[in-house]
């Protein structure tokens, strides 16, 4: 907006920003404005009003011209005249590329001697944004390598499709000719029977039949020659060749800011006309007039690419008070020019020249050129420039360079200017948990004057606000005598065990800490995320040995219900802060009781469930069905943990365990057995067969299995139910001692 100091009268500049490509069925939400538009997902067929597809913002095209209702508006002087608010086209939209066209290829006129089939034949019409393969279709037909395959002398062809466009809505495709049409072909492979390739086809488009590209919608301005569609084999590459590029944006302003008068002023009009020249990449133009038309100015500025760089231009011409203020505004487009140096005002005179305050200005179109000096949290002191359109890796670098914070970025060219978006999604902040949250404070950013010496104009805004983080205490009570214990909302795992253990209605735990619900969601792992994700900690208490009725504890040690503890989080904050609990496994039944021992018809006592050798002993010895009996007792380790595996080198009293953690199974001065057999009571192996005989020490007819060679001095065996340890084993022993008199 800009205002006259002479009347307070204002213009406003109406720009239709709503115009860019993004993927129609991707959900679109606040993250593709500006830009596009706001809503549930599309198809590609959907279009708006417009006619135009979805996949484009819903001002794409040449947008109607705004009318003014003035008749509210007054001046100090009475009416408004009737030209007293007025709409003006700047610069008008261009409509996207669309509709369909046709591919041809003539093996007829251009044969290359090893396609099998000759004619000059054209697809079926091919959709402007046609997918590539058959398998992305669906098989449906629609596709470039179907249409082409359909040809009678097109075999197997491998295409590819790029990225779209932004800018136009188009593609390129790459298409590679694998097989021949077995038309017959000259030969065929032995393993698949496939042709073999064609060679060296003709170029598509290239034959006596031209492609038909009639049908392809969009603007085309280019005053020298419209192409929407160009087709490049590598003989093209290797010459040289490549598809056109980006068009280059210039504005020339020719103002009379005093108001003196010229002619055709918008303001103040005479019958005389002023003059001036350009420099146009190095070469001077003829005398230009000050009310010059658009063809005019074209024609004048064509000529000295003519006899300097090449390349076409395109002119526009405009009112606008606010940059020519009494004369017009010329917008050029310059094609195939490459980055043409912006265009200069020649000093050499003509025959009717300018007036001190009369003036013509040049400017670089493309608006976001300067550098980007300053892009950080305030506080951070980040060193380093970017480029105006850095890319999104270069962004994330800068953003990351302090270590405590990562970034996910994408960057979107949203307009022909080059005007540009990026979408910056913090995904770690260190001093955050879980490191995905936090409201991180909004960006500075700064940029350098353009080519013209025009500042930027910057936009941050907050899309999805950062949650709060997790902080505070929670309370855990298991029935304790001594009351609830209160716990950090990231409390260490050998703290939590120890407040927990001082419980006194819990014995044995061992706790493990991990990121909830992992490490590479809900927060964590540098991975965004939708919001309203949850994401903490979690803490796995594991109950080894529980209060009970057997020395204390229950019997085993670790079996026996904790019931679930009673929870206080209100001291605990955060984005719907909580603490839940679940069980993943209950434990198991303790022993309890007593039982009965029936021997030769007779029956023992009641015998408590965990009593002793010298108890079982004196209730059978008081059976009268069974003579005088000894009772020895040991633990039993015949429950295998799964999972879990150990390893012992020979000799050595290490062992190495994989798959899982022991300290989830057992507490300190538990037992446990390695190896073994888990079919025996007391895990005992089977390693052979011998001859005992009474009152022998000695173990004759000795047969080893063949896992077994020898059996160790020390260890123990079991033969005829009774325990034996190995002293000898047979082996020779010598001994050699060495001294000195």
């Amino acid at each position: 907006v800009g205002m006259s100091t002479q009347v307070g009268g204002r213009i406003w500049y109406v720009t239709f920003a709503s115009n860019t490509w993004k993927d129609p069925t991707l959900a679109h939400d606040a993250s593709f404005v500006p830009g596009n538009w706001v809503g549930p997902p599309a198809s590609y067929s959907d279009t708006w009003s417009s006619g135009f597809s979805k996949a484009w913002g819903k001002n794409v095209g040449n947008i109607p011209m705004m009318t003014c209702l003035s008749s509210g508006l007054t001046t100090t002087n009475g009416a408004l005249p009737d030209d007293g608010c007025s709409v003006h086209e700047i610069v008008p939209g261009t409509d996207p590329l669309g509709g369909v066209f046709k591919l041809c290829m003539d093996s007829e006129s251009n044969p290359n001697g090893v396609m099998s089939v000759v004619a000059n034949v054209c697809t079926d019409f091919i959709a402007h944004n046609a997918v590539a393969s058959a398998k992305e279709s669906g098989g449906d037909g629609t596709s470039i390598e179907e249409k082409l395959e359909q040809l009678e002398n097109i075999g197997d062809v491998h295409v590819t499709r790029s990225e779209v466009n932004t800018r136009n809505g188009g593609y390129t495709w790459k298409v590679t000719f694998l097989h021949d049409v077995d038309g017959p072909c000259e030969q065929k492979d032995d393993i698949h029977s496939l042709c073999n390739s064609p060679g060296d086809v003709p170029k598509l488009c290239s034959g006596s039949t031209a492609c038909d590209t009639s049908s392809l919608l969009g603007t085309c301005l280019n005053p020298n020659a419209c192409h929407k569609l160009g087709v490049l084999d590598m003989g093209d590459r290797e010459s040289g060749q490549r598809f056109p590029s980006g068009n280059e944006k210039q504005a020339v302003f020719v103002k009379d800011v005093d108001y003196l008068g010229w002619k055709d002023g918008s303001v103040v009009s005479t019958d005389e006309s002023k003059e001036f020249r350009l420099l146009v990449g190095g070469v001077e133009t003829s005398c230009i007039q000050n009310s010059a038309s658009a063809d005019d100015m074209r024609l004048t500025i064509q000529t000295a690419l003519n006899d300097g760089i090449g390349g076409n231009v395109r002119v526009e011409r405009t009112r606008s008070e606010d940059n020519a203020q009494n004369g017009f505004a010329y917008y050029l487009t310059f094609y195939d020019t490459g980055d043409i140096d912006v265009l200069q005002v020649s000093p050499s005179s003509c025959a009717h020249n300018f007036e001190p305050s009369q003036s013509v200005d040049c400017a670089d179109g493309i608006v976001q050129r300067g550098e980007i000096t300053t892009l950080e949290i305030d506080g951070d002191n980040l060193s380093g420039n970017l480029a105006w359109n850095a890319d999104p890796a270069s962004i994330k670098a800068h953003l990351e360079q302090l270590g405590s914070r990562a970034v996910a970025t994408s960057r979107s060219i949203l307009d022909k200017y080059g005007t540009v978006q990026w979408t910056i999604t913090f995904t770690e902040n260190a001093e955050s948990t879980p490191p995905g949250s936090g409201d991180i404070q909004e960006l500075v950013v700064t940029q350098g004057p353009d080519t013209s010496n025009r500042d930027a104009n910057i936009l941050v805004n907050e899309i999805t606000k950062g949650s709060e983080g997790l902080r505070g205490t929670f309370d855990l009570d298991y029935a304790s005598f001594g009351g609830p214990r209160s716990f950090s909302y990231d409390e260490t795992p050998t703290r939590m065990l120890r407040k927990l253990e001082e419980m006194s209605t819990i014995g044995s735990v061992h706790v493990s800490k991990d990121c909830f619900p992992s490490c590479e969601t809900g927060g964590w792992g540098g991975s965004a995320v939708t919001s309203g994700t949850i994401g903490g900690y979690k803490w796995t208490i594991h109950f080894l040995e529980n209060p009970g009725s057997d020395n204390g504890v229950t019997f085993p040690p670790g079996s026996g219900f904790m019931s679930p503890p009673t929870i206080d989080d209100s001291h605990l904050f955060g984005n719907d802060a909580s603490v839940t609990m679940s069980s993943t496994l209950d434990g198991s039944e303790p022993l309890l009781g007593t039982y009965h021992l029936v021997i030769n018809e007779g029956k023992t006592a009641p015998i408590p469930y965990n009593a002793g050798a010298s108890t079982i002993e004196q209730s059978i010895n008081d059976l009268q069905s069974i003579g005088d009996v000894s009772v020895s007792s040991g633990m039993q380790a015949y429950h295998l943990i799964p999972g879990i595996s150990a390893s012992v080198m020979t000799d050595s009293n290490v062992a190495s365990i994989v798959g899982g953690d022991l300290r989830e199974h057992f507490a300190p001065g538990d037992l446990l057995r390695i190896g073994g057999s888990i079919t025996e009571i007391d895990g005992a192996e089977l390693v052979g067969s011998a001859s005992l005989s009474p009152l022998s020490p000695i173990l004759t007819n000795v047969q080893l299995n063949a896992h077994r060679n020898v059996i160790n001095i020390g260890e123990e065996v079991r033969a005829g139910g009774e325990t034996y340890t190995v002293m000898k084993n047979g082996i020779e022993v010598q001994q050699i001692a060495l001294h000195r008199s």
